[in-house]
Parts: C-alpha cells; sequence; structure tokens
C-alpha cells in the first residue's frame, strides 16, 4: 500500500466510525406501517450481511408499498443497494432502468428525486469498475445538490473520494474525506443508503 493510500485509508476509516456512530434508521416510527415493518427487518439482514434474505424482505416491501410512490422508490433503492453488496450488478443495473422508467415522469419533475437516482446509477458505474463515469456523476450531483440533501452529499462523497483513490487523486481524495467528515458528523443516515458503497474501498 503506498503512503498516499495509507494515509487516505485512515481518514477514510476515522470518518466511517464517525459517521457510522451517528447512523439510525432515518424514517423509523414508533408504530411502523406494514410495509416498513418488512423494511426494518430487511435491513437487520443486510446490516448482518444476511443479503439473500435482505433481498426477500425488501421485495416484500416493494409488494406492500403497491400505490405508495415514496415507499416504492425507497424499496427499489434497497434492493439496488443489496445487489451491490452482493456483487448481483446485472440485477442492479435492471431494477434502476426499472424504476427510471416507470417513474420516468415524476424523476423529470423532482429534480432532488432525479439526484438520488442518479446516484445509484454512479454507485452501479463505480462498482463495475467505469470509475471515471461515476466521479463525473457524482461531481454533477454535488454540484446541484441544495444543503438540504445532506444524507445524499454524505453517500455521494463517500463514492467520489473512493473514485478519486482508484484513479490516484490523492489530494481530491483526502479533501473529499475530509468534507465528509465534517458534514457527516452527527448526521441521521439511512443505512440502506450508505452501506452499498462503504464496501467499496480498494484501488482495483
Amino acid at each position: 500500500m503506498s503512503k498516499h493510500l495509507k494515509k487516505l485509508f485512515i481518514v477514510f476509516v476515522s470518518t466511517i466510525i464517525a459517521i457510522s456512530s451517528q447512523r439510525v434508521f432515518s424514517a423509523q416510527k414508533e408504530t411502523p406501517s406494514k410495509e416498513y415493518r418488512k423494511r426494518m427487518l430487511g435491513n437487520n439482514a443486510f446490516n448482518s450481511g444476511l443479503y439473500d434474505v435482505a433481498m426477500n424482505y425488501y421485495k416484500n416491501y416493494l409488494k406492500d408499498a403497491a400505490g405508495n410512490s415514496p415507499a416504492i422508490r425507497d424499496a427499489y433503492f434497497c434492493l439496488i443497494a443489496t445487489c451491490l453488496r452482493s456483487n448481483k450488478l446485472d440485477e442492479a443495473q435492471k431494477l434502476y432502468d426499472e424504476l427510471k422508467t416507470k417513474d420516468q415522469a415524476f424523476f423529470k419533475n423532482n429534480a432532488n428525486e432525479q439526484r438520488e437516482l442518479e446516484y445509484w446509477k454512479a454507485e452501479i458505474l463505480l462498482k463495475k469498475g467505469q470509475t471515471e463515469n461515476a466521479a463525473n456523476i457524482f461531481k454533477d450531483i454535488l454540484k446541484n445538490a441544495s444543503k438540504d440533501e445532506k444524507k445524499l452529499i454524505i453517500n455521494v462523497l463517500t463514492g467520489l473520494g473512493i473514485a478519486e483513490i482508484r484513479q490516484e487523486k490523492w489530494k481530491e481524495a483526502e479533501k473529499n474525506f475530509l468534507s465528509l467528515k465534517k458534514i457527516g458528523v452527527g448526521t441521521k443516515v439511512n443505512n440502506c443508503y450508505s452501506a452499498a458503497n462503504i464496501n467499496q474501498y480498494n484501488t482495483r
């Protein structure tokens, strides 16, 4: 491991630890709805590395969320994250394409939701090794995201930092991780959204 990579690894790990200590389920309710209970069970399985189990819960979450557009999109994103974690890239791409087509009109008229969709496109590209393309999408999201989209920005900074390490852009990566640490501490982040890219810290 190079000197640059060792330094960035320390920054990265300390950042993730700091953020993880604050991470909770952002939409958790005292009395969860029927579909959200499936999501919670899926999250528990996901965090335990039981990805096949998580997939089943998220699929049921999607099924129960019929007619509830926010829950449907959330279920798709959880499914994509699980596919990325379990290296099912073709399935992740299929889910992304399916959601993009299904809710095309909605995304066109909702810029913040469109950025969230683009985030997952970048994650899929990053996992496929299309690092430069992924980095460009991450940068576009950061350029257009509002300060209110803090959770999305945290995830994008993580993905972009990883992409820049792979491109050996050491200074840029360090800058992003330090920004990530600054903005991330004290922020409640949805586990499923950020968990996909934490695993990708390698330079291949």
